[in-house]
């Protein structure tokens, strides 16, 4: 597998103040460190930036649903993998899967994410179709990396 087969990926470390009295993360953190993934995916990747994209596409791609699981504890001073895959696209959405993975593979936590891109025109803030620019960088990337782990948690 080659860099581009990969899933969007950036390396971290656990730090202390990310964590609860036991060293272990403080579970609304992930959600943090998922997003901030997810806003460098739309940026580097998808090409919309969340800050320029309602300006430059008139909408926005808010989050309409998530969900986190947590299958091992990961401590303080940890060095550690959030890798994002794309899942699935509709007509208007996008599905994401995002794992919090150790360097030696243990699955820390896997959250999904569903985007959803909505219209500002006229303040009707309904749900629009992926623009085409967008939509061709989405499922090109899907390409290239598949969509992510199976189903269920690994």
């Amino acid at each position: 597998m080659n860099e581009l087969d990969k899933p969007f990926t950036q390396r971290r470390v656990l730090r202390f103040g990310d964590c609860d009295a036991a060293g272990v993360i403080y579970t609304p953190r992930a959600l943090v460190f998922a997003y901030e993934l997810l806003e460098s995916w739309y940026r580097d990747v998808a090409g919309a930036s969340w800050g320029a994209m309602p300006e430059s596409h008139g909408m926005n791609a808010p989050t309409v649903h998530y969900e986190a699981d947590y299958m091992a504890p990961l401590m303080v001073d940890t060095d550690y993998e959030l890798r994002l895959w794309v899942s699935g696209m509709g007509q208007s959405s996008v599905n994401f899967v995002i794992d919090g993975v150790g360097l030696d593979e243990l699955l820390f936590f896997r959250i999904k994410v569903v985007s959803c891109f909505v219209s500002l025109a006229g303040g009707t803030r309904k749900s629009a179709p992926v623009p085409d620019d967008i939509r061709g960088r989405i499922q090109d990337f899907m390409d290239r990396t598949g969509t992510g782990p199976v189903e269920g948690l690994a």
